[in-house]
This record gives C-alpha cells, sequence and structure tokens, in this order.
C-alpha cells in the first residue's frame, strides 16, 4: 500500500476501534522504490499488531514467527500460545536470538537482496517471451514472487496438468484469494533457483502452455463440457 493509503487505513480504524493485525513477512526484502514504514510504525493509538517470520529472512527451516504490539495485547496472546503447543522450539529461538544479538541478520538481509533482485530479474527477463501467448505479470519491488494472469483461453487447471508434466510447479492463483476471484492467475518463486534453473522453469512453463491451450481449443471443437481438476 502507498503511504497515504496506509494513513488512511489507520484513520478510519480508529475511527471505528478495529484492530488491525499487520503480516510484514517480506518488508525487509525490498529491491526497488522508496521504504515505507509498517502500520506499526505509524500507529500511535496501539491499534496495530505487527506479525513476521524469521524463515523469509534467515532460513526456511527456522520456522519463528515475531510479534510486535502493545504489550498488553502480547501477554494475553502469549497465554493463549501456551495452551495451543506451550511455546516454540527453544533451541531455534536461541539460534535466532544469538544470530539478532550479533547484529547478524542486518548484514545478512543486506547480502541477500541483491541475489534475490538478480534472480527477480532472470525471471522476469525469461518471462518475455511468453507475453506473445497473453501472459502478464507483475514487476514486484519486493518479497519472493511474480503475480501472473493467464489469457481467457487457457484454462489454470488444464495448465496445472501440463506444467505437471513438464516437471515445473507453481502456485495457483485460486488458494490465493478468500473469494475465488482468482482463477486466472498463478504465482511463481524466483528467489529458491538460481538464475539458470529460473530460465530453465520458464522453457517448460512455455510449452506447458502451449500444450493447454491446443488441448483447451481441440476440447471446445470436440465438445468437452469438463475440465481436469488441480
Amino acid at each position: 500500500m502507498s503511504l497515504p493509503r496506509r494513513k488512511r487505513l489507520l484513520e478510519l480504524a480508529g475511527r471505528h476501534q478495529l484492530p488491525i493485525l499487520e503480516e510484514d513477512v517480506y518488508g525487509d526484502i525490498r529491491y526497488e522504490g522508496p521504504t515505507l514504514p509498517s502500520l506499526r510504525a505509524l500507529d500511535s493509538s496501539g491499534q496495530v499488531l505487527q506479525v513476521g517470520s524469521f524463515s523469509k529472512t534467515l532460513c526456511p527451516g527456522l520456522r519463528i514467527g515475531w510479534l510486535n504490539g502493545p504489550a498488553s495485547a502480547i501477554r494475553q496472546l502469549a497465554v493463549a500460545r501456551q495452551t495451543v503447543d506451550l511455546h516454540t522450539a527453544t533451541m531455534n529461538q536461541w539460534v535466532v536470538q544469538r544470530f539478532l544479538s550479533e547484529g547478524l541478520l542486518t548484514r545478512h538481509v543486506e547480502k541477500i537482496r541483491p541475489e534475490y533482485a538478480a534472480r527477480r530479474n532472470a525471471l522476469l527477463e525469461a518471462l518475455a517471451p511468453l507475453a506473445r501467448l497473453g501472459l502478464s505479470w507483475t514487476r514486484p519491488q519486493g518479497g519472493y514472487y511474480v503475480w501472473c494472469r493467464l489469457p481467457d483461453d487457457i484454462p489454470l487447471p488444464r495448465l496445472a496438468a501440463e506444467a505437471a508434466r513438464e516437471g515445473v510447479a507453481f502456485l495457483p492463483g485460486t488458494v490465493c484469494s478468500a473469494d475465488g476471484s482468482t482463477t486466472r492467475h498463478l504465482r511463481l518463486n524466483f528467489t529458491a533457483l538460481p538464475p539458470e534453473r529460473l530460465r530453465e522453469g520458464v522453457a517448460r512453463l512455455f510449452r506447458a502452455l502451449q500444450a493447454a491451450r491446443s488441448q483447451h481449443r481441440e476440447g471446445k471443437i470436440q465438445g468437452e463440457t469438463h475440465q481436469p481438476l488441480i
């Protein structure tokens, strides 16, 4: 969200006395554009609870989240958490605490930003030929993913099946919305693989798109009325 929109959201929440839960997992993974303050940083009335995870900035295997908010709310949430599973693994917390106390997280994030930016750029460059098939996509200023939109003549379920045959995976957009409105979208991750593997993945996706379009058109000609499930 833009800075004016963030301030407007806080204004409305304050007027109606509504708490805000801000998920800020990717806030530190930014490649371009102005660095914007979080909702929690802008909050002066104690209405924002901010959550994040070291699994994105430090190590995927360290499934440790963090919570920033009013002390009274954190105390109540800590008690509620203990009724679920007592607490997060002590050893994992110790490792992260040591990493933070020695100031290593900032250095680590500064190291991965340019590497992830290079991988994002490699994916965007590799996607360019897919525009002629009608695929469109975003240019993310941060985070881990590129958000793509399919043309109307390539059904997402059929593309998922063809992509599986090509050995390439993506996240269907249908699981990224509460109302199921993103049935023509997919999400591509660019941080897990080096540029050469990303280019190979896009080449496989290109073949899957072509096959999905061809089979969809053939199915229409033959009067097909159903689609494969994801």
